[in-house]
Formats: structure tokens, C-alpha cells, sequence
């Protein structure tokens, strides 16, 4: 494990939204006597002015989250980084200075960093500051984002691929294609989950989150985000074979779904985004957990986090055949169409395996994400003693 570090993390995800690798190695690093200044992504000036509702007051402050860890959010900018390369410019010129501002406050060395970066506009920052290496890991690939320009995006990464030191990829199709390009300092680590927080909780408190209307009903259940990339006539497919099935999902919504398809169906509940701490308990109380993707450009190479999640929880998991999770096919009911899909959630359902169920405890315990977090900083500790 890193030791006695400071990491400035640029990412992607703002602290409080959906809680992914990004928030949890970090929050890790910063129990292990590291100093990690947590970088929320660039507001958009546009949302700002649109939807203020939407913003919490956080922009230019240092939030504390522990003594070894700050949340900082920079300053609304222009919208449009991955679609105009002035703006992407224009705004990484304004987030170094406000970086600057905080490490003077913050009284940091710029030359000790290590710059823990999971943004693709970043190489004008990552060419102007001063670090002792940059890591740069992938779990997503960009370019196939709804709305991006895909060649400003390959060119963009090109240049962040250039100025990092090591890489790591959550996908093995992106560590396949990559690893021609930038050769051995790219390395595969999986999407896994903290199984403390499923280790840990209070089962008197289980029944609080049971969502069951009535003994027969069966809860068919999914946790993460609901975007364009999500099945929707899948999810209406399950819903309209058993009205005993109670189709729940958790998570924030998207703007680019459209949900009035589902409105008709009784059986289908969204619940929204809900804290962290809770959702072991939900995954408890469902009876199948589902992961219902499209298979498209973007999700070939997405390692989804929600089924290390259900696996920490002993839960039947059925899901589309995603290149990333196919070697989980053990203790995972892969489906090829939306029939199938069904019929595997009634498998699941009169499953009552005991065996398949500490299968799933047992394999889940390699993704525990300190494990991969410590074969990571392995990795990055050989580096810096070589460097």
C-alpha cells in the first residue's frame, strides 16, 4: 500500500454521487496516512444557469471528509470539453490556477504529487504541473459516450496516454487494444467492491428496506445508475411476464432516458438514488439481482460494479453477456435474449442453492477492492523506487 503520500485525484465523479472505485480507493489511501486532495469534476457554467437547483453550494470550498482527506470543486466553467478543444483549453488553464490556489492554502509541495488522474481532457494540466508520476486509469470507454466528438476524445487520450507513467484499465478489451500503444506500462484491475460494507451491517435493520407488497411477490431488483445505456424494453419484458415479480430499481436517473414507457407498469419502481450506507440492505431483500445493459460500442468494455455487489451479498445474478464479467459465468446466469433472460430469473428463483450461494462469498473475495488497490500501489511503489 502507498504510504505517506500526496495524491491529487482528478476525477470524474463528484464525491457524493454514485459511490465507484474512485471515491473508495481514495477514501482507502487516505486511511493508510496518505494526504489526498479529491478533485471533483468541472461544473458546467450552462447547468449553472439552467437548473440551479442542482448545484449544493460546494464550488471553491475544501470539504474535509477525514484530517487526510479534501473534497475540492472548481469553479463553474464553459460546457463542452470532449466536443471543442478550445474549451477544454480554456478551462484546464483556469483549473490549474484554482489547483495552485489549494495547494498554497493546503501548504503542498506541487513537486511530492502524485497525480491519480481518471480524466481524458486532463493532458494540459498533466503537462504544466509539477508531480513525481501520473497514473491514469480507465474504466470506461470514452469515446463511445453519448454526444462526445469521438476524434477530439482518441486525441485527447492520446495525449493524457503519452504523460502517464502507468495506466490501468478496468476492461481487458481496452487493456488488449491499448497495450500495442503504450506497451508494458499499462496493467488490467478489475471493478471489485469494499466487502466491509457488506460484511458489516445490521441484520435486525434488513426488514427497514424490504420493498415486498406481499409474501408471493418477488423482488427483481438493480443498483446503479439509469442511463440511455440501460435495456428499457427489457426491463418492461420482465415486468409484463409475472405480476408477482416486482421489477425495483436504484439509482439516479438520467436525463437521456426516457422513462414514460414504463409509467403503465405497476410492477416496475424506481426509487431513486439512495446513501451508500444503505444499499447492502436493498440488494438483501431482492431476490434476483439483475444487470440489464444494452450491448453497444460503450459497454463492450464496461466492467460493471453492481455485480460485485450482488456477489458480496450470495445473490443469483442474471445478466446479459458482457465481455467484461464472462469469466464470472460460474455464478452468473448469462442470457442472449430477452426470453432467455426470463427464464433464467425463474431459475434463479427456485434456485435455494446453498453451495451456489458461498460460491458467489468465495469468489467475490478476490475483487475486494483493497486487495486490488494493494496490487495497484505494488505496482506504483516498484515505480518509484525504480524512478
Amino acid at each position: 500500500m502507498l504510504r505517506n503520500k500526496t495524491i491529487l485525484c482528478l476525477s470524474s465523479m463528484n464525491w457524493d454521487f454514485l459511490w465507484t472505485r474512485k471515491q473508495r480507493f481514495m477514501e482507502i489511501l487516505s486511511h493508510n496516512d496518505n494526504f489526498v486532495i479529491y478533485v471533483e469534476p468541472i461544473p458546467s457554467l450552462f447547468k449553472k444557469i439552467v437548473r440551479p437547483e442542482e448545484f449544493d453550494g460546494n464550488e471553491f470550498k475544501i470539504r474535509f471528509i477525514n484530517k487526510n482527506l479534501v473534497v475540492v470543486r472548481p469553479p463553474s466553467l464553459l460546457p463542452g470539453m470532449s466536443k471543442f478543444p478550445h474549451v477544454a483549453k480554456i478551462n484546464n488553464i483556469v483549473l490549474i490556477r484554482y489547483l495552485r490556489s489549494i495547494f498554497n492554502k493546503l501548504c503542498i509541495n506541487e513537486s511530492d504529487l502524485i497525480i491519480w488522474n481518471y480524466l481524458h481532457t486532463s493532458g494540459y494540466v498533466l503537462k504544466r504541473l509539477k508531480k513525481k508520476i501520473t497514473i491514469y486509469e480507465i474504466v470506461d470507454n470514452i469515446k463511445h459516450y453519448p454526444g462526445v466528438n469521438q476524434a477530439l476524445v482518441q486525441k485527447m487520450e492520446k495525449h493524457v496516454l503519452i504523460m502517464s507513467d502507468l495506466i490501468f484499465t478496468t476492461s481487458r478489451t481496452i487493456f488488449n487494444n491499448l497495450q500495442k500503444k503504450v506497451g508494458n506500462k499499462i496493467f488490467y484491475s478489475p471493478n471489485g467492491v469494499n466487502l466491509i460494507d457488506f460484511n458489516n451491517f445490521n441484520t435486525h435493520s434488513l426488514n427497514n428496506y424490504n420493498l415486498k407488497e406481499n409474501e408471493r411477490q418477488k423482488i427483481i431488483g438493480y443498483v446503479g445508475g439509469i442511463y440511455s445505456w440501460i435495456d428499457l424494453d427489457l426491463i418492461k419484458y420482465i415486468a409484463s411476464k409475472n405480476k408477482d415479480w416486482k421489477v425495483v430499481m436504484i439509482g439516479p436517473i438520467g436525463k437521456d432516458i426516457d422513462l414514460n414507457t414504463i409509467k403503465n407498469f405497476s410492477n416496475i419502481k424506481l426509487i431513486g438514488k439512495k446513501e451508500k450506507e444503505t444499499i447492502p440492505y436493498y440488494i438483501k431483500n431482492f431476490d434476483v439481482c439483475i444487470n440489464p445493459f444494452k450491448l453497444t460500442d460503450l459497454t463492450k468494455a464496461v466492467n460493471p460494479l453492481k455485480v460485485y455487489e450482488y456477489l458480496a451479498c450470495g445473490k443469483p445474478i442474471v445478466s446479459v453477456p458482457m465481455n467484461e464479467i464472462l469469466h464470472l459465468k460460474d455464478v452468473i446466469y448469462f442470457a442472449d435474449n430477452y426470453e432467455e433472460f426470463v427464464n433464467k430469473i425463474e431459475n434463479a428463483l427456485v434456485e435455494n442453492d446453498i453451495e451456489k450461494t458461498n460460491e458467489r462469498l468465495k469468489i467475490v473475495k478476490q475483487y475486494d477492492f483493497k486487495k486490488i488497490l494493494n496490487d495497484m500501489c505494488f505496482i506504483i511503489n516498484n515505480y518509484l523506487e525504480v524512478n
